[in-house]
């Protein structure tokens, strides 16, 4: 047999491609045998990736330990105040006012502890995002909205207040068009360099202002990135080159077609019900796979809220019946003012302090009894006893 001789360069390029399938992420690994960084530096690198893991699953943990109690209690309460009102009206149908209030009461509910239940995401994904830049990144839940026969993409939710209108036709703003279109992420990086090759469209956004702006050309109208977009030019967050929109959606579930019938809603699994959006001033802000992963995970949690409301107002053959039979009677449902909700939001928050996680001890427990029907069900079958 030939005796085969390998160069020390072989072993190592067998060595990088052995880790490359096997180890995640690879860069730590390979950067060992790369001279020219020096193990300081890779030992650095590490250390941050470390602190940003352990950020990510205490984020992640927080997020889905918040909204276990908050979703429960979101769809219970929300639940028990239709039922209230559809028992009121079957009742007393005659009773414009009480069923007004009570109509008001379900629909006030539902915004303002959705508002205040997305508000509280927004702070775990600010969490997330902490080290990663001097300035903040801003997140919001934009919906969409039939205005004229056009499909109209309107901002339902920010993390802060913006001096600008940012509505627009979704044909006219590329990454909702593009998600429209092939139904899934939008994620630019660079948004001046695909603005100048047209790669990238903004209702806000002059694209041959960008184009000015990166000729550096004498004379340009565009001296300055904010130049090349409308608004407030103080607010200089609003003026971003990265950016990164999640569609809300039940594309990746197995929907049973029981389901799909009675939800009262057409082609459910091919539905957007929203998106969740993230933009930030530097570019090349986003990590694709792990922002997009954690984006997924917010703007599934967040879907549930938003189906939630769908299913007791806009899907509900009840509500829509009240509400055409007060609207008949003079009487509209007034929802509160989010201003008004917005008054009692902080601002600001310690991240540390918000992620951390200490699970309550209690001497005063009890025992929840499994149903009857359930422990049945699993005795009837073999080898689970």
């Amino acid at each position: 047999m030939e005796m085969i001789t390998l160069r020390r360069s072989d072993i190592l390029a067998m060595i990088k491609e052995a880790l490359s399938e096997y180890f995640r992420p690879v860069s730590y690994f390979i950067g060992f045998f790369d001279k020219t960084i020096s193990l300081e530096e890779r030992y650095k690198e590490l250390k941050i990736q470390q602190v940003n893991m352990r950020i990510w699953s205490r984020v992640v943990q927080k997020a889905v330990c918040f909204n276990q109690g908050e979703y429960l209690q979101y769809a219970f309460l929300t639940a028990e105040k239709h039922k209230k009102l559809k028992d009121s009206f079957r009742e007393t149908p005659e009773d414009g006012t009480r069923i007004g209030a009570l109509a008001s009461e379900l629909v006030n509910y539902i915004n303002s502890k959705f508002y205040e239940d997305a508000y509280e995401n927004f702070k775990f994904i600010h969490a997330y995002f902490e080290n990663r830049s001097c300035r903040k990144l801003r997140v919001c839940i934009k919906g969409n909205f039939n205005v004229d026969n056009h499909s109209k993409v309107i901002s339902v939710f920010r993390d802060a207040h913006v001096s600008y209108d940012s509505d627009a036709d979704v044909e006219k703003n590329y990454g909702f068009l593009t998600i429209y279109k092939n139904g899934t992420y939008f994620l630019e990086n660079n948004i001046p360099e695909a603005a100048a090759e047209d790669r990238y469209f903004n209702p806000r956004l002059d694209n041959d202002l960008v184009k000015q702006f990166l000729s550096g050309a004498s004379g340009a109208h565009a001296k300055k990135w904010e130049d090349c977009w409308t608004g407030d030019k103080e607010d200089k967050s609003s003026f971003y080159k990265s950016t990164l929109i999640i569609p809300m959606t039940l594309w990746n579930n197995d929907l049973s077609e029981e389901f799909k019938k009675l939800v009262n809603l057409e082609n459910v699994d091919r539905t957007i019900f929203g998106f969740l959006c993230f933009d930030h001033v530097e570019a090349d802000y986003f990590d694709e796979e792990n922002d997009v992963a954690l984006g997924y995970v917010f703007a599934d949690i967040l879907s549930m809220y938003i189906f939630a409301r769908l299913i007791y107002m806009e899907s509900s053959k009840t509500f829509n019946f009240i509400e055409d039979c007060l609207q008949g009677k003079g009487i509209e449902i007034n929802p509160e003012s989010l201003s008004s909700i917005w008054k009692n939001m902080p601002q600001t928050f310690d991240v540390e302090k918000y992620l951390e996680f200490k699970p309550k001890t209690t001497k005063n427990n009890s025992l929840f009894p499994m149903d009857e029907d359930l422990i049945r069900y699993v005795k009837s079958q073999v080898g689970w006893h």
